[in-house]
């Protein structure tokens, strides 16, 4: 959790929420988002197949996104 801290540094804030699971389970996991003055946001009308290409082709501090997706479980 201290990696996603500091990889998210640049502008996001944590939040908790209740995530309604397929087994029927309620689980609580943490969202990282952006407000609109963010340089990172890139808004909500975005297509899931833009989203994804985004993060694909995005870098930051903390090297390429796609790493950051790949590696995040």
């Amino acid at each position: 959790m201290e990696y996603l801290g500091v990889r998210e540094i640049a502008g996001f804030f944590g939040v908790e929420v209740d995530v309604h699971c397929t087994d029927g389970k309620i689980r609580k996991a943490l969202v990282y988002s952006a407000s609109k003055e963010n340089e990172c946001f890139i808004g909500p009308t975005k297509t899931v197949e833009e989203t994804a290409e985004h993060i694909l082709n995005s870098t930051g501090p903390s090297g390429p996104n796609i790493d950051y997706v790949m590696n995040t479980y």
